[in-house]
């Protein structure tokens, strides 16, 4: 990235959403994509890892970056870790206590080998962002929740005081909890490949748009003629603001909740 374009996102505040909204408003998400990468691999997170694939690098989302030698439907290796990571959250997100585990914690005895259920959820069995070009069409899946998949116990939620049998009954709930499968930790490189790719295919388009790019103008006046064109503003109107944004920051990325 361009050493103004790197400072003023690592400067953070007002210049930090200026550009960053600059850039959804001339419809460059390449640059957009690289920032939450970066933010993805300071803290790596199921959620985010794939919200960055559904919006920024499924085959058919509006929002795709601009280089798809790493992707899909050319090379399948990210898609496949993607998928695995997808079918560990729903699995998490979906588990429930089978009939033989809710029937041993209430007699505070174990298990039989092998009467857990095992999990039902496939492989890309999420489905992508329905956000065809122009498209005010709601959704077709609920943005991802926030809530914690790892290390969330009973025991940190609040329980009746003195309240009879409290014990026994939270220690229930906490050996069926125990059996929740758990979400793996995605790698925090998961995208470095697609990252240094990218930075190479736009280097010389992103040191032009720098060079054309003033700090002291809204983001509005940094486009040509210094307006929105139609297909700009539709985007942010119908695309961005009602839809791609709500799901990024529910998979995480809270920085850019005022970015527009």
């Amino acid at each position: 990235m361009s050493v103004l374009f790197q400072s003023l996102l690592q400067r953070g505040g007002k210049e930090q959403m200026q550009l960053l909204s600059y850039f959804v408003r001339s419809m460059n998400m390449d640059q957009l994509f690289l920032f939450l990468a970066g933010d993805y691999k300071m803290m790596p997170a199921a959620t985010k890892g794939i919200a960055l694939y559904e919006v920024f690098l499924h085959p058919q989302t509006v929002a795709r970056i601009s280089s798809g030698r790493l992707l899909p439907q050319k090379d399948m290796r990210l898609a496949n870790e993607i998928a695995k990571l997808t079918a560990a959250y729903l699995e998490h997100q979906n588990w429930q206590p089978s009939r033989a585990e809710r029937a041993d914690d209430a007699s505070g005895g174990q298990a039989e080998p092998g009467s857990i259920e095992p999990g039902s959820i496939e492989p890309g069995s999420i489905e992508p962002l329905s956000i065809e070009p122009l498209s005010i069409e709601p959704l077709s899946i609920e943005p991802l929740s926030i809530e914690p998949v790892q290390g969330d116990s009973v025991q940190d939620q609040p329980v009746g005081i003195d309240s009879v049998g409290i014990d026994s009954v939270s220690n229930d709930l906490e050996r069926v909890d125990d059996q929740r499968p758990l979400v793996p930790l995605p790698a925090n490189y998961l995208f470095d490949a697609v990252v240094t790719d990218l930075r190479l295919v736009t280097a010389a388009k992103l040191a032009e748009k720098q060079e054309q790019y003033d700090p002291g103008k809204t983001p509005t006046e940094n486009l040509p003629g210094g307006a929105m064109n139609e297909a700009q503003r539709r985007f942010v109107d119908q695309i961005w603001v009602p839809k791609i944004r709500p799901y990024l920051v529910s998979a995480g990325f809270r920085s850019i909740a005022s970015v527009a």
